[in-house]
C-alpha cells in the first residue's frame, strides 16, 4: 500500500516503520544524489508525526561488506534534524574477536529493545511511533523476531516468517522505496503486534 498516516486502531497504537537505506553509489558506499534527495523528503513523509525514537543500523556489526559508510544514519540524517531528534545505535562500537553471528547478535538486541519501547516503555505513549533505518535483509530478520516467528516476543505469526524484501520492477533489485510497518494495538490494557503491512513511500 502507499504510505499515509491513518490507522484503523482508534487512538491506543503505536507504530514501528522498517526502513531501508537510501541509494548509493555502490556496495558499500555512502548516499548518492538520488539517496540525499529521498533521505530529505522523509522530512515531509514524516514531519506531522510524533516520533519518539530514531535507531540506525551500525555497520561495525555488517559481516557482508567490511568498511561500510554509515548509510542508514545518513538516510535518517534529515529527519532526525527536523525534529530535533538523536539518532541512536542499539550497540556502539566494533564486536569483540571471535564473536559469532554480528549482525544477528544486533538485529534480536534491535528487536528487543523495540519490543520493550511498544509494551513496557513508560516513557512512550500510545500515538507515537518508532523509526528503524535498517539493512533490508536484515529488517526481514527484525520481522521475524518482532512479530513472534522467532522466540523474542513469544506467538507464532505466520504472516512474520520468510517474508520478502520487495524488488523494484525497473532495476529488478531491492527496492530502495519499500517499507514495512508493524501497529501495535492496546487490547485489555496489554499491547499486541499486528501482522507486519508493507508499502511503498512514492519517492
Amino acid at each position: 500500500r502507499a504510505f499515509s498516516n491513518s490507522s484503523t486502531a482508534g487512538d491506543e497504537w503505536k507504530k514501528i516503520y522498517l526502513i531501508r537505506h537510501a541509494e548509493r553509489y555502490g556496495g558499500n558506499s555512502c548516499l548518492n544524489e538520488c539517496g540525499w534527495n529521498r533521505a530529505r523528503q522523509y522530512v515531509d513523509k514524516f514531519k506531522d508525526w510524533p516520533i519518539y525514537k530514531i535507531y540506525s543500523f551500525n555497520y561495525q556489526y555488517y559481516t557482508t561488506v567490511r568498511g561500510s559508510c554509515e548509510r542508514t544514519a545518513q538516510t535518517a540524517s534529515w529527519i532526525a534534524a527536523f525534529k530535533r531528534e538523536k539518532i541512536d545505535y542499539i550497540i556502539c562500537g566494533s564486536p569483540q574477536t571471535g564473536q559469532k553471528d554480528v549482525e544477528g547478535y544486533q538485529d534480536d538486541l534491535m528487536a528487543k529493545r523495540l519490543i520493550w519501547h511498544m509494551k513496557s516503555d513508560p516513557g512512550m505513549k500510545a500515538r507515537e511511533i518508532i523509526l528503524v533505518f535498517w539493512e533490508h535483509d536484515n529488517i526481514i530478520r527484525l520481522i521475524d523476531h518482532l512479530c513472534g516467528a522467532k522466540s523474542v516476543d513469544g506467538a507464532d505469526d505466520p504472516a512474520c516468517k520468510h517474508v520478502k524484501w520487495p524488488v523494484d520492477p525497473g532495476t529488478h533489485e531491492p527496492s530502495y522505496d519499500a517499507y514495512f510497518e508493524i501497529d501495535f494495538w492496546n487490547k485489555g490494557g496489554e499491547w499486541h503486534h499486528q501482522s507486519p503491512i508493507q508499502g511503498t513511500w512514492g519517492i
